[in-house]
């Protein structure tokens, strides 16, 4: 996209008039997928070169989140049998 585009001038733009919305800011498709690629042990920077053979792309994508659901459910059960583990809270009546 050319510098003297509007659509790119608009888009890299600082806010002039108005107020921006409360909360978190909103994320880009592209920023999510590189934080999930990332937690899934994947190197976002070659994502494209990776892609071009789709049938060993997708193989390797289905293994690595598989991979990452397996751990993420063993982490989840080590939590949860944590707290079980923990003396229920005393409580006292008079």
């Amino acid at each position: 996209m050319g510098e003297e585009r509007m659509a790119k001038r608009i888009f890299y733009s600082e806010l002039q008039v108005g107020k921006r919305k409360q909360g978190g800011r909103l994320l880009r498709y592209k920023d999510v997928l590189k934080r999930h690629m990332k937690r899934c042990d994947m190197d976002p920077s070659l994502r494209e070169f990776e892609a071009e053979d789709r049938p060993r792309w997708r193989h390797s994508v289905n293994k690595k989140v598989s991979e990452f659901e397996v751990k993420r459910r063993a982490e989840q059960d080590a939590r949860r049998n944590e707290i079980k583990a923990r003396p229920s809270p005393a409580i006292y009546t008079i």
